[in-house]
Parts: C-alpha cells; sequence; structure tokens
C-alpha cells in the first residue's frame, strides 16, 4: 500500500510540474514570426524591420543592429499589448536577430 500511494505522489508531482510550466509557457513555445526583413530608420527616427508585407518595430534593437539598409534574419513575438512613441508598426520583442550577407 504504501510503494502504491508513494507513485502515485510521484505521479501527481510530474503532472503538476507539467501543468505549471505549460501554464506560464516557461520559453517552451514558438515565436510568432521567424522572417527575413530590412533595418529602417523611419522618417520619425525610430528603428524598424522592414519585412515583405510588414513593418515591425522592435522593441529593444541592439545597437550593432542599428544600421539602415541592414539585411537580418529574426524570431520575434508580437507584443498586442505593448504601444510605444514611434507607432510605425506592430510592436515585437525580439528573440533572435542575425546579419545576412557580409
Amino acid at each position: 500500500m504504501r510503494t502504491q500511494l508513494g507513485r502515485v505522489a510521484r505521479a501527481m508531482g510530474a503532472l503538476g510540474a507539467t501543468l505549471l510550466l505549460s501554464s506560464c509557457g516557461g520559453g517552451l513555445t514558438d515565436p510568432d514570426l521567424d522572417m527575413v526583413g530590412t533595418i529602417t530608420l523611419t522618417e520619425v527616427g525610430c528603428w524598424g524591420i522592414q519585412t515583405s508585407e510588414t513593418l515591425y518595430e522592435p522593441d529593444a534593437l541592439a545597437e550593432e543592429f542599428r544600421v539602415d539598409a541592414l539585411k537580418v534574419r529574426f524570431t520575434a513575438d508580437i507584443v498586442d499589448e505593448w504601444t510605444t512613441i514611434c507607432s510605425i508598426g506592430p510592436v515585437v520583442k525580439i528573440r533572435s536577430i542575425e546579419r545576412l550577407g557580409s
């Protein structure tokens, strides 16, 4: 009886941990975007990433990528609840970004 209760307790603990991680996201979700784009300095002085369809506004673009006309591949999440002073397009939280070409 004691062994069976121990197994049930371990199973319940594993199930609880799994539910906790899935409800918190745990960083395990896929990004909303995985695209190629061009870094753009807009007329209002804000940095954006222009894709074939949309101009996205990164929440924090690293200094090394603040180069007008730089081609990049990036993954990001769209953050609908954020607004910014620039308001140039949908705000995205960059997960990864890399230069393309030389």
